[in-house]
C-alpha cells in the first residue's frame, strides 16, 4: 500500500491492536479503509488480485470477482485465495 496514490488507513482488528500497543488476538486478515471516491484507484492499484466486492445492493456480489464497478456504501472487498 505504500505506493497507493490515495489516502488509506488501517482499520479493524490490527488497528485496534496498534492503538492498544500490542497484539491481543490472532488475525486472519488485514482491514484497510479508503475514501469512497478512491474505488477505481484501489481497483487499478490491485490489478491482478482476486477481489470480491460485498455490496448489499448487488445480488450475489459476494460470489463474483469485482470488476471495478461502483460499490454502494457500506461496502467492502475481500481478497479471495487462489483456487
Amino acid at each position: 500500500m505504500s505506493t497507493f496514490p490515495g489516502w488509506w488507513a488501517l482499520c479493524g482488528g490490527w488497528a485496534a491492536d496498534a492503538w492498544l500497543g500490542g497484539v491481543t488476538r490472532d488475525h486472519h486478515d488485514v482491514d484497510i479503509t479508503i475514501f469512497h471516491d478512491e474505488q477505481r484507484s484501489i481497483f487499478e492499484h490491485l490489478v491482478g488480485w482476486h477481489l470480491i466486492g460485498h455490496d448489499d445492493n448487488v445480488p450475489d456480489a459476494t460470489k463474483e470477482p469485482w470488476t471495478g464497478g461502483w460499490l454502494d456504501m457500506p461496502a467492502h472487498l475481500h481478497i479471495r485465495g487462489e483456487d
